[in-house]
């Protein structure tokens, strides 16, 4: 399976783009729909839990993993095909994050933009706790009592989020990239 994820917010031109383009065959996700498109939408919650273990695939680092959507500046989102390759070489032995023992990384950005590739995959990789927040808790003192109260050590925050500027004490002991 290849994972492509899509903005629920996103216009409907968008989206249907996006599963033409990427020729999806079925739509994971926690909404209850039907389908879109005819593509088949399961909810996650209704598939049953694998009792027996993992499932094992062969791969090769040359393999898709997912493909991320541009913003469609040009006016169609273009998709960007992520290998396990790419992915390795972000996360494992990097020389410009340096996660320790005791790191928890909170994701503040939506899991459709390229920085979630870090975020998510370095938890999987390298056993980071992720903390995945809803957007309320963008609210500047929701955000600095959830960082404080889940002793949040990294945060990969753009330098126009007016968070960085709010309170940089709440940021003292957080490791922004």
């Amino acid at each position: 399976a290849i994972y492509v994820p899509i903005d629920y917010n996103s216009t409907l031109m968008n989206k249907r783009h996006i599963i033409q383009n990427s020729e999806l065959k079925f739509i994971l996700s926690d909404v209850r729909r039907a389908k879109i498109d005819n593509i088949e939408i399961i909810n996650f919650y209704d598939i049953p839990k694998n009792e027996g273990g993992y499932i094992k695939r062969n791969s090769n680092p040359e393999d898709v993993v997912n493909i991320m959507y541009t913003s469609g500046t040009t006016g169609k989102p273009k998709g960007v095909a992520i290998t396990n390759r790419n992915i390795i070489k972000l996360v494992k032995n990097s020389n410009y994050i340096n996660f320790k023992d005791d790191s928890i990384m909170m994701q503040t950005g939506s899991y459709t933009f390229d920085a979630s590739t870090l975020e998510i995959w370095n938890g999987l990789l390298n056993g980071v706790p992720l903390h995945i927040i809803k957007n309320e808790l963008l609210n500047p003192e929701m955000f600095e009592k959830y960082i404080k109260e889940n002793n949040i050590k990294g945060i990969i925050l753009d330098v126009d989020n007016t968070l960085l500027y709010y309170n940089r004490e709440m940021l003292e002991n957080v490791d922004i990239w």
